[in-house]
């Protein structure tokens, strides 16, 4: 059998090349531990960051929804929140608080257990609607949008409004706190609004001179 001696340059070729690339092949291959848990640790934080945009995204979206569906309901709360938020504030604390106390304990007991989910749903129901509130409080100044007592804020000023806020409330510690706040007055401003909504109107009382014409004419 007659040896080729052409092929002796590309074999030696092709040992330096498996030679050099061997330990790239092999890490590759075998991924230290250290490694993977580097990649899984990435790949959660890349997973949160998008559920978590993809969260407030879905508030800011809920609210406007809210804000078209009520829209009364949702000028007199934004009126109220601007005109008294430590009142406000103060009204949502104590019905959140309440709502998750009673929900939660509603959820122990097992005949029960239905009616506390579906309290925690409806007051995570008044959480995300509440939301449009101070969504247009900031996005009207910002756009310096005149609405009138009838009126009710444009989308574009809620949306802007949702986007300030949202990216308002990234500061740490402070922003949270924030947040907190702003979520609590605009719930209670939105109880305050509901109530307010449902007493009946007093009747307007005539003026004494009035009175007295209808008495003269008598």
């Amino acid at each position: 059998m007659r040896f080729d001696r052409r092929i002796l340059p590309i074999a030696g070729l092709a040992t330096v090349l498996s030679v050099l690339s061997q330990p790239v092949w092999a890490a590759a291959a075998n991924p230290s531990r250290e490694s993977r848990e580097a990649g899984e640790w990435t790949a959660g934080l890349l997973l949160a960051v998008v559920l978590w945009l993809l969260l407030k995204a879905a508030l800011a979206a809920f609210s406007v929804c809210a804000a078209q569906v009520w829209p009364q309901l949702i000028r007199r709360g934004r009126g109220i929140l601007v005109a008294s938020p430590v009142k406000s504030g103060l009204m949502g604390l104590v019905n959140v608080a309440l709502a998750i106390f009673i929900g939660a304990a509603l959820m122990k007991v097992k005949a029960a257990a239905l009616l506390g989910f579906l309290l925690l749903v409806f007051t995570l129901f008044v959480v995300a609607s509440a939301r449009a509130l101070f969504y247009q409080v900031i996005g009207t100044r910002l756009t310096d949008e005149v609405v009138g007592p009838e009126g009710n804020a444009s989308v574009r000023a809620h949306c802007l409004g949702a986007l300030a806020s949202e990216l308002a409330f990234l500061v740490p510690i402070v922003g949270w706190l924030a947040e907190c706040l702003a979520v609590l007055a605009s719930v209670g401003a939105v109880i305050l609004a509901a109530m307010s909504g449902r007493q009946p109107e007093p009747k307007p009382e005539s003026s004494p001179g009035k009175r007295t014409k209808a008495a003269g004419s008598e």
